[in-house]
C-alpha cells in the first residue's frame, strides 16, 4: 500500500467517480505518495499542518493503478529525508609535510552509500478503484497531527469516491446518447418551469384586473 494527503475540501470538490488530479498535478506533473503511514505523518506535520479544515488520507493499492508508478527521489529539495554530504578532512600540517602530494588522498572521505529514500510518485490519474479506504487525520492540541482515524460520518461525496469505476471508460466519459437525454431532460424541465411561470403571470393579471374593475365600481 501507499498512501497519498489531500485536504477534505479539495476532495469533496470533486466530481463523484471521476479519476482524482490533484491541484498540484500541473506544476509537479505526478502525484505525490508516501510508502509507509510514519513517512506520511511526517509529511502531514512538514506540509500540511497550516492547511485549514481536515486533511484526508487516501489508501491506495498500487497493484491496482492504471497509470504508472514510479519509485523516485522526494521532490522537496529542502526535505530532511534527503542525504546530507559529508565535510572534507582537514589534515594537520605536519601530516601533509610528512606524507607529501600523496596527503590530498586522504583528505577525502570515502564515498558513502546511496541514503536518500525514495518516495512513490504516481505519473497520471489516479482510478478510483485503486483506493481501498479513506481515512482523516487527527490533530493534537497543539495542531500538529497525530494519527489518523476512520472517517465516523462519512458524507455521500465521500462514499461516493470508493465506487468501481468502468474499466473500459476509466475518465468516465458520457455517451453522446446519455449527452443527448440530459439535454433533452433539462429542455423538458426549461418548458415545465416556463409554463408554470406563464399560468402564475396570468393569475396575477387576472386578480389585477378584478382588483382594478371593483375599485372602479364595475
Amino acid at each position: 500500500m501507499i498512501f497519498h494527503l489531500v485536504s477534505k475540501k479539495e476532495w469533496e470538490a470533486l466530481l463523484p467517480k471521476r479519476p482524482y488530479t490533484p491541484s498540484t498535478y500541473l506544476k509537479d506533473g505526478f502525484i505525490h505518495c508516501s510508502r509507509d503511514e510514519v513517512t506520511v505523518l511526517g509529511v502531514a506535520n512538514r506540509f500540511y499542518k497550516d492547511v485549514p479544515g481536515d486533511v484526508l488520507l487516501l489508501v491506495i493499492d498500487e497493484t491496482k493503478l492504471t497509470s504508472t508508478l514510479k519509485w523516485e527521489a522526494p521532490s522537496h529539495p529542502n526535505s530532511d529525508a534527503v542525504a546530507k554530504p559529508m565535510p572534507s578532512l582537514i589534515l594537520p600540517p605536519e601530516v601533509i609535510a610528512e606524507i607529501g602530494p600523496e596527503a590530498e588522498a586522504f583528505a577525502q572521505p570515502a564515498p558513502q552509500p546511496q541514503t536518500e529514500p525514495q518516495f512513490p510518485h504516481i505519473y497520471g490519474p489516479l482510478n478510483r478503484e485503486a483506493i481501498v479506504d479513506i481515512r482523516v487525520f487527527t490533530r493534537g492540541a497543539d495542531g500538529a497531527y497525530t494519527g489518523t482515524q476512520a472517517l465516523s460520518t462519512p458524507t455521500s461525496t465521500v462514499q461516493s469516491t470508493l465506487a468501481q469505476s468502468d474499466p473500459q471508460n476509466p475518465l468516465n466519459l458520457k455517451t453522446p446518447s446519455q449527452m443527448a437525454q440530459e439535454l433533452l431532460d433539462a429542455t423538458d424541465g426549461f418548458s415545465d418551469a416556463l409554463k408554470r411561470y406563464k399560468d402564475q403571470v396570468e393569475s396575477r393579471i387576472e386578480r389585477a384586473d378584478k382588483d382594478i374593475k371593483g375599485s372602479l365600481g364595475e
